[in-house]
């Protein structure tokens, strides 16, 4: 996302409350917006550190610290595609994904959260968040009612190929994601 190429404290304020109010709109709808092409470009190498917290969300990485489910922390969108989340941040992410892949994250509409965290990870080049995006969506993809569905899965699954920098590793993740799906979907 644009945005994100600007240090925090230079962030024209308006693109940042437009942003905001776009994203709440987007998750209202039950719909997370693909902020970036996940991959191994120039300005996505190492591992980026991570932006201070602004203080209009302070509350909210507050939350997180006590959230049984990414329900409970709706704003996590806003915070995740306006800056690098700090490791705390990261890790209340990690503890909420990390549960058995049949146990929901949410009560309905997972796949948004799916992709909010793909995002996250590609980011944050967390590779613990990257493996249970992928395997995750790929026991969604188990039990998908149709193949645009998959299709969707698969989306989430790649863009967490980003927690890679280095082009070989990608490819080589992304081969295997691919595959991983090539003999875990049947006819849907």
């Amino acid at each position: 996302m644009a945005l994100q190429g600007i240090a925090s404290g230079e962030r024209p304020e308006s693109w940042v409350s437009a942003i905001e109010g776009a994203l709440t709109e987007l998750f209202e709808a039950g719909k997370g917006p693909l902020a970036f092409f996940p991959g191994p470009f120039d300005d996505f190498e190492g591992r980026p550190r991570p932006d201070p917290v602004p203080e209009a969300f302070e509350g909210v990485v507050t939350q997180m610290q006590s959230a049984a489910s990414f329900r409970d922390m709706a704003a996590l969108f806003a915070l995740a595609y306006t800056i690098r989340l700090p490791e705390g941040v990261l890790a209340d992410v990690e503890r909420l994904l990390d549960r058995a892949p049949d146990e929901p994250l949410v009560g309905d509409h997972e796949r948004p959260f799916l992709h909010l965290c793909a995002h996250i990870a590609g980011a944050a080049r967390s590779e613990t968040i990257g493996k249970l995006v992928i395997h995750r969506c790929l026991y969604a993809a188990r039990t998908a009612e149709s193949p645009e569905e998959v299709a969707a899965l698969f989306g989430i699954a790649v863009e967490a190929c980003a927690v890679e920098a280095d082009p070989a590793k990608h490819r080589t993740l992304v081969g295997t994601t691919t595959a991983q799906f090539g003999f875990t979907v049947e006819d849907p």
